[in-house]
């Protein structure tokens, strides 16, 4: 009796007592066994495929068996199989007999001599999945934001990158592939790319640029080149931005003139407007996208044409999207700041419900300065003064409560005539 252990199973073999029907007999029973290519043209095929693709490049049949045991563990991941002789011939650059390594976009594949022991060979395809050079999609931006595991060279893009920019990264790619670095593609006409473009808050008339990121403690530290791109050049910048020898870059509009009560500051002139100017400054922190920011923009600047008469108040409103402030992280928006002329290190926080008496109230109470807010209880009082009547008409409708005004009124008139009597 012959029984073989596949997957931690014991199966009986029934057959011919010869290696090649055994053989047969297990692969039948792995499900797993790679595809053989026994041609050059098969092969350029499988490398135009799109995803993660591993190629047995050995004549052993035993190692086809062990290759396709560990096909049950490679998640998303195309087994072949190809002739020692034919790899040799298609990557002059490989280690034969070996598994190579291969995703969407590389140039030549990593080879691994190793054994094929589950633990070792399963944690080298982990450190190979992603290809030398990929199109920005979810699990890159999940690496990169998300869980902050991974630094990249990204080449932006406004539509399909050229072909000779898109060797050049390959080439820079090729040279400097690390474990924890990715190399992307960020595409305009790619969903993942204009989310990203939108988020740097990269204008089109920039593109095409080259930049480096890295994991920072809120958000992605970035690096821009600047320069004629080429192969030289790039590969230091990579270096460089590597080491941290480049000047970071953060996001921030471009300076626009304001009009009207609320000044639109941007990261440029946030320390000026803001932090640096004398007066007692309010920050209303928005971003496009969000609702309640549209909601609210109109009543905080109702209220801003409401206090005109501070002048030692001032109202800014800035994109919260769009520009990073050093040492400031809004965790929500919309949010109302202020800025005391004499306590600008503690700027106070607007926290009560949206409305324009909350909004003014919060103002008064938080500024270095007195802030006066106008009386709207007045304006009965201001509508009735405009327009004088009669003494004959106010007699003609006189109620009780005025009769008696009037009677103690003329009563304290006629004391006063004696006592000058």
């Amino acid at each position: 009796m012959i029984i073989f252990f596949i997957d931690g199973k014991a199966v009986e073999y029934v057959g011919q007592r010869i290696a090649k029907s055994m053989v047969e007999f297990i692969e039948r029973k792995i499900k797993y066994v790679p595809k053989e290519l026994n041609s050059k043209q098969a092969v350029q095929e499988v490398l135009k495929t799109k995803g993660f693709k591993c190629i047995l490049a050995s004549d052993k049949k035993g190692d086809r068996i062990e290759f396709g045991i560990l096909g049950k563990y490679m998640e998303e991941c195309a087994l072949f199989q190809v002739s020692e002789g034919l790899a040799k011939e298609i990557f002059s650059n490989a280690t034969i007999p070996s598994t190579l390594v291969l995703n969407e976009f590389d140039k030549q594949p990593f080879a691994y001599t190793g054994s094929l022991e589950y633990e070792v060979f399963i944690s080298f395809l982990d450190k190979h999945r992603e290809s030398v050079v990929a199109p920005i999609d979810e699990k890159a931006i999940v690496d990169l934001f998300q869980k902050k595991r991974k630094k990249a060279a990204l080449i932006i893009t406004h539509d399909n990158i050229q072909e000779d920019l898109k060797q050049l990264f390959i080439q820079v790619a090729d040279s400097r592939l690390s474990v924890d670095m990715l190399f992307l593609i960020v595409e305009g006409t790619n969903r993942w790319g204009q989310m990203l473009i939108g988020y740097f808050g990269i204008q089109s008339n920039e593109l095409p640029v080259f930049e480096f990121i890295f994991p920072g403690e809120r958000d992605v530290i970035r690096r821009r080149f600047e320069g004629e791109m080429n192969y030289t050049a790039l590969v230091k910048f990579v270096d460089f931005s590597n080491g941290g020898q480049i000047a970071v870059i953060h996001k921030g509009e471009k300076v626009v003139e304001s009009k009207g009560r609320v000044v639109k500051v941007v990261r440029d002139t946030y320390e000026k407007e803001v932090v640096k100017n004398n007066s007692d400054v309010v920050v209303m922190f928005y971003t496009d996208w969000c609702d309640h920011c549209v909601k609210l923009k109109p009543i905080y600047h109702k209220v801003a044409e409401m206090l005109k008469d501070n002048k030692e108040l001032k109202f800014t409103e800035i994109n919260a999207e769009l520009n990073e402030i050093d040492g400031l992280q809004v965790r929500s928006v919309p949010t109302i700041l202020l800025y005391p002329a004499k306590k600008k290190g503690m700027p106070a926080v607007f926290e009560r419900e949206k409305t324009e008496k909350a909004i003014s109230e919060f103002i008064a109470s938080a500024s270095s300065n007195k802030v006066t807010i106008p009386r709207t209880d007045l304006c009965l009082i201001s509508i009735l003064t405009l327009y004088p009547v009669s003494y004959t008409h106010l007699r003609a409708h006189e109620t009780s409560l005025h009769l008696v005004c009037r009677l103690l009124l003329e009563k304290k008139k006629k004391k006063k005539k004696k006592k000058k009597k």
